[in-house]
């Protein structure tokens, strides 16, 4: 198994890096390597060991939606030959262009089945809602408490791009 953690390589060097992207993903400490184990029927099962790497949206303006993401939610803009990426909040974020007539189908109505939102761990939601929206952010959900500790929000994104932000009370988690 090989493993890419966190964007850094474990010896922090840039070897094997071409623009800012590695060109291979190395090995983790040996100890992260064991695949953990369920229970099933008795039997123990090795399971994969995954981590997060990206979330891949279509953008017909794609400057526009990484410029969205930088300035609405911090995001660092990444440029390479060809493309646009969006680190933010430890994930990559790829944004492929897409062009009229490339048979690409056009952003479905919510809610729908499939993917429905993808979310992000805020401090102080209360504070970065005022603060986006006061950058004219559309809130498809204002921020409430849905259970002890935990309060959310929606915006939409470029696209209809449906975005949650949560707060988590540490003391509930």
């Amino acid at each position: 198994m090989v493993s890419f953690r966190d964007g850094n390589l474990a010896a922090g060097s840039t070897e094997g890096w071409s623009h800012g992207r590695p060109l291979a993903k190395f090995a983790p400490p040996e100890s992260e390597c064991r695949a953990p184990k369920r229970r099933e029927n008795n039997k123990e099962i090795a399971m994969p060991v995954v981590t997060w790497d990206h979330i891949h949206l279509r953008s017909p303006d794609p400057e526009a939606t990484a410029t969205w993401l930088r300035d609405i939610l911090g995001g660092e803009i990444i440029r390479g030959p060809g493309r646009i990426d969006v680190q933010l909040g430890g994930a990559k974020v790829f944004i492929a262009e897409v062009t009229q007539g490339d048979g690409v189908n056009a952003a479905p109505v919510t809610p729908y089945q499939g993917l429905d939102h993808f979310g992000l761990t805020v401090k102080d939601i209360d504070a970065v809602a005022a603060e986006i929206k006061a950058k004219g952010v559309e809130f498809t959900k204002e921020p409430t408490t849905i259970r002890p500790g935990v309060r959310i929000c929606f915006i939409r994104g470029p696209q209809g791009i449906s975005i949650e932000l949560l707060e988590r009370d540490q003391k509930y988690v």
